[in-house]
C-alpha cells in the first residue's frame, strides 16, 4: 500500500481493470474511486482513454469555488461582548465591497475564525499571510474600533485550499442550472471499474465533509458489489 504517492495518469478500460501510473510504478485494480476535487480532475489528472463527453462535461459544470479562512489569536482577556461561538458579519461600507464573517471563541477558545470567499478569497489565494492578515484586522477595525486591534496577533494561521495542488479550491459549486451534473458523475463508469466520489458527488450534502463521507460509502458499496458478484 502507496501513501502519499502522486497519480499522474489513469488507464481505465485495461482487461485486469485500471492501470494507474504513479512516480514509484504502476498499480493494478479491478477499480478505482476517485475522490479528488474537480478542479484536480480537471487539471491535473491525464485518462486513457479519455473520460467520455458526458462525464468531462459534469466536471465542467462543477468548478471549484474557495472560501478561505484565517485564525487570529486574540493576546488578552477582552471578548468585546461576545460569547463563545458568536459568528459575525463585518460591515459592508458599499454593494460589490469585500467583507468577512467572523467566529469569535470557537469552543471557546482564544482566537477568532475569519471567513472569506469568492472574488476576495481568490484575489488573496496567493498573498502572504502578513496581507491577509492585515485585511482581515482591517475588517476587524471596522467592526469593534481600531482601539481593539491591539489585543489581536500581527498575523494569522491562512488555509491555502486555492493554490494547494491536491484541492485547486475548497469546494464544487453547480454552473447554473447544472446541478444534476452531480448525480451523473456519481455514476460508475466503465462497466464499473471507475468511480467518482467526493462532496462534488453529493446531491444533498455538497461542499460538506459529510457529503464527501457518504459519497465515498456509496462508491465503495458499489465496487464491493461488483466484485462480489464477479467473484459469485
Amino acid at each position: 500500500m502507496w501513501f502519499g504517492t502522486e497519480v499522474r495518469e489513469i488507464h481505465w478500460q485495461e482487461r485486469e481493470g485500471v492501470r494507474l501510473l504513479t512516480p514509484r510504478g504502476e498499480i493494478l485494480a479491478r477499480a478505482a474511486i476517485l475522490t479528488v476535487s474537480t478542479g484536480v480532475l480537471a487539471t491535473r489528472l491525464r485518462f486513457t482513454p479519455a473520460l467520455p463527453a458526458a462525464v468531462e462535461a459534469a466536471i465542467a459544470a462543477l468548478p471549484m469555488g474557495l472560501l478561505s479562512k484565517i485564525a487570529l489569536q486574540v493576546r488578552s482577556a477582552e471578548r468585546f461582548g461576545f460569547g463563545a461561538g458568536t459568528f459575525v458579519l463585518s460591515p459592508r461600507p458599499h454593494r460589490g465591497s469585500p467583507f468577512m464573517s467572523f467566529l469569535f471563541w470557537p469552543k471557546g477558545r482564544d482566537h477568532v475564525i475569519g471567513f472569506f470567499g469568492a472574488e476576495t478569497a481568490w484575489a488573496l489565494a496567493s498573498a502572504p499571510a502578513r496581507e491577509v492578515s492585515a485585511f482581515a484586522r482591517a475588517r476587524l477595525g471596522a467592526m469593534l474600533g481600531s482601539a481593539a486591534l491591539a489585543h489581536f496577533a500581527e498575523e494569522g494561521v491562512v488555509t491555502r485550499w486555492g493554490t494547494d495542488p491536491a484541492f485547486l479550491g475548497a469546494y464544487a459549486y453547480a454552473r447554473p442550472g447544472q446541478a444534476e451534473a452531480r448525480r451523473l458523475l456519481a455514476e460508475p463508469w466503465g462497466e464499473g471499474r471507475l468511480l467518482f466520489a467526493g462532496e462534488a458527488c453529493h446531491v444533498g450534502l455538497a461542499g460538506t465533509v459529510a457529503g464527501a463521507f457518504e459519497s465515498g460509502r456509496r462508491a465503495a458499496r458499489a465496487v464491493l458489489a461488483q466484485l462480489r458478484g464477479s467473484l459469485g
